[in-house]
């Protein structure tokens, strides 16, 4: 599956759409349960981010710190189904959340907005 470089609402909508497909075939998204699940893993897009894969690592008492691993865990998991179906996906250490990158790929490693003069040329 090849990721898309949206640039519109529609396009996101387009990208939401093929992710949330993608995580519910995983095992991520429970397909009979709405979109605002807090259980589930849950997408919302972001003009900054793009479209952002989150998480509720809080338990049923409201701890998050109690098993630091099984978030870790939960991000290794996601970041390899984002990848593995060809997206740019990037973690946020500390936090229950990735998001998918929707601008230009990086070239020799680096960002288009942080070369000189914004350009995508190698």
């Amino acid at each position: 599956m090849d990721a898309p470089d949206p640039a519109g609402h529609d396009d996101i909508a387009r990208l939401k759409a093929r992710v949330r497909a993608l995580l519910t075939d995983a095992g991520f998204i429970n397909s009979r349960t709405s979109e605002d699940d807090p259980y589930s893993v849950r997408l919302r897009s972001d003009a900054d981010l793009g479209l952002v894969v989150m998480w509720d690592p809080t338990d049923a008492e409201g701890m998050s710190g109690r098993y630091p691993g099984i978030r870790a865990a939960v991000h290794l998991a996601v970041m390899s189904v984002l990848t593995n179906a060809g997206y740019r996906a990037v973690f946020e250490p500390e936090t229950a959340m990735v998001y998918i990158a929707t601008g230009p790929p990086p070239v020799d490693g680096v960002l288009a907005e942080d070369r000189p003069g914004g350009s995508r040329g190698r």
